[in-house]
């Protein structure tokens, strides 16, 4: 598992001058390798949030961008339509990418906590829990995304550029 870790920041790294090399501006990636390493039931704690998040994440993509009749339904319904579906898919994207990378865990989850906070709401004041009878599902979804993300982000909290250091 550590090796994993120190592999994604590795490659975090490597993105990142990769990145700057085209003239985009860096990620906040300085150095990978903290001092003050979490304790092991801390870290897998950590890593089963984030692969939680970003497989549901990940695995709505697909409906999303393919136009499931389901995911047209939900967008047209609360007024968004085919640009908030694809917009809400690239959202969902960059913050599973964020979410895996341990240096930008904070990052993905703040983004995927506003845009599950935008479903949720969505959900409890024009769709309705349940969904075209899917029982909950999405909503269900939605929620555990968002506790994962929340979670993440208070163990990540201190990775937060300029704020991080003033939080306990």
């Amino acid at each position: 598992m550590l090796l994993l870790l120190h592999d994604l920041g590795d490659f975090a790294l490597a993105l990142n001058r990769q990145i700057t090399s085209w003239g985009i501006p860096p990620l906040p990636i300085k150095n990978f390798r903290m001092t003050n390493s979490p304790s092991k039931p801390l870290l897998i704690l950590s890593w089963i949030l984030r692969f939680t998040a970003a497989i549901i994440l990940l695995q709505t993509l697909y409906f999303k961008f393919s136009a499931a009749p389901e995911s047209v339904y939900i967008f047209d319904k609360v007024g968004l339509g085919a640009p908030g579906r694809i917009g809400s898919g690239i959202a969902e994207l960059i913050a599973a990418i964020l979410i895996l990378i341990p240096y930008t865990t904070w990052l993905g989850s703040g983004l995927a906590l506003a845009v599950m906070g935008g479903a949720i709401m969505s959900h409890l004041t024009v769709l309705g829990v349940v969904v075209m009878n899917d029982h909950g599902e999405l909503f269900g979804l939605a929620v555990m995304v968002a506790l994962c993300s929340a979670i993440l982000l208070l163990l990540n909290r201190r990775s937060i550029p300029i704020i991080g250091k003033l939080l306990p």
